[in-house]
């Protein structure tokens, strides 16, 4: 019905009346994310804040869903909720040693009227959008020297999971999570409930690299040399990479 994925956090869940399915599932708690309503089904996300025994507060980020599911090769008339192939493409990427969210816990019911389903993950602190920092307003602040260093720092987690035959599917700049700290620059994804095995390295490529040069509008071309290079770990761009950055300038350019 759910699994919690530590001692730890079930017994913080159990402190704040919130150990069982029933109890996340039933809590009254504002909307961080608007339910999305498709085919007879919703999925919605909600900020949560746990009390700690000493005092403190830990926050997490609640999504629960309602007959949202998607059809598979192994769920053809039923469908499979969306949030467990979320779980498990955030189990898959962390076994690769690629950052992503905290699982805290997860599980389904079934009800009168279909399936529910929920996710609980810990908050990101102290991380922001990758499309915040690239925003008109906050790119120039940060200077050349740091703008290479978090494309740098994006390019390679990007490049890691291409090598694990991961595609992430809907790689945009808002589902890239960035802290900086001092000369460190940490990099997480999220939303990874589309993500593919996929063995085909240039689909792989240019599917996720073209989903976030498009919807980075403010970047220099500059920058998006600079990220290409880290991203293909190559010092200039030899035959291959000029035929990839002339395909991804063009499907850019066209969509203007």
């Amino acid at each position: 019905m759910i699994k919690f994925l530590s001692a730890e956090w079930r017994e913080l869940l159990e402190q704040n009346g919130l150990g069982n399915f029933e109890a996340l599932w039933n809590l009254d708690a504002d909307w961080f994310e608007e339910p999305n309503r498709c085919r007879g089904g919703w999925s919605g996300v909600c900020r949560i804040e746990l009390k700690r025994p000493d005092g403190g507060v830990c926050a997490a980020f609640l999504k629960r869903q309602h007959n949202h599911t998607r059809s598979t090769l192994h769920h053809a008339l039923r469908g499979e909720p969306t949030l467990q192939a979320e779980v498990r493409n955030i189990q898959r990427l962390a076994a690769q040693g690629i950052p992503t969210l905290e699982l805290l816990c997860h599980g389904q019911q079934a009800c009168a009227n279909g399936r529910n389903a929920l996710l609980l993950t810990k908050e990101l602190t102290g991380y922001q959008p990758l499309s915040d920092l690239i925003s008109p307003e906050r790119i120039q602040q940060l200077g050349i020297a740091r703008r290479r260093a978090i494309a740098r720092a994006v390019a390679d987690m990007v490049h890691k999971l291409h090598l694990s035959h991961l595609v992430h599917n809907c790689l945009y700049p808002k589902h890239v999570f960035v802290r900086l700290q001092d000369e460190r620059i940490d990099v997480r994804l999220i939303d990874v409930e589309k993500a593919r095995i996929r063995r085909s390295a240039w689909r792989r490529t240019l599917r996720d690299l073209d989903s976030l040069n498009r919807r980075a509008p403010n970047v220099s071309r500059t920058d998006r040399l600079s990220f290409l290079l880290a991203y293909l770990q190559q010092s200039k761009l030899d035959r291959q990479a000029k035929k990839l950055w002339r395909r991804l300038a063009g499907r850019m350019n066209k969509g203007k």
